[in-house]
């Protein structure tokens, strides 16, 4: 109904006053993304600035660590980032480093934002330079265990956390989401 009276509204014309809706509420222009970019194609900068101007998490909000990698000749390069709600943990990060062991771990995360209780969730991540569902398992020690698929498991799908090539590129690439 709204869109109704404001179509007919902005068809007859109107001088300088405010459009309104049916209700008498002022009618308000909500910008959705920054141009013509859309928030999934925005690099992280982007995204945080626009995120920060429609007050959904605030620039301030997002915090990064440095990750202590295992299981890397290579390893990937940038931090970590984070934002802590309260009670629930996102965590954020997509690279990928050269492999020289069939585990995959990080360290350091902070403990203001470790989880009461270990918490697996499955991932995105790269296993020999090949893109796979991995298990991440959040440690309350300050750690992520990662699992990959297990071949040997077939036809049963189950992961492994001895399961990573030792060689090729191997990674995490996405979110991962926990509580505290």
């Amino acid at each position: 109904m709204r869109a109704l009276v404001l179509c007919l509204v902005l068809l007859c014309g109107c001088d300088d006053e405010a459009l309104r809706y049916a209700d008498g509420t002022e009618w308000e222009n909500v910008s959705l993304s920054p141009g013509r970019i859309l928030p999934r194609d925005m690099d992280s900068r982007q995204y945080a600035q626009w995120a920060a101007g429609q007050q959904a998490i605030p620039h301030r909000d997002i915090k990064t660590f440095a990750p202590v990698w295992g299981g890397f000749s290579s390893n990937p390069s940038g931090d970590v980032s984070y934002v802590d709600t309260g009670g629930l943990v996102f965590m954020w990060f997509g690279n990928t480093g050269t492999s020289n062991a069939t585990t995959f771990t990080f360290t350091g995360i902070p403990i203001a934002i470790r989880p009461l209780a270990d918490f697996r969730i499955i991932v995105s991540a790269f296993n020999g330079g090949v893109p796979v569902a991995a298990e991440a398992n959040v440690l309350t020690s300050g750690g992520v265990a990662f699992s990959a698929p297990d071949p040997s498991a077939s036809p049963d799908f189950e992961f492994d956390v001895a399961a990573w090539a030792n060689t090729g590129a191997k990674g995490w690439t996405g979110l991962i989401m926990y509580p505290k």
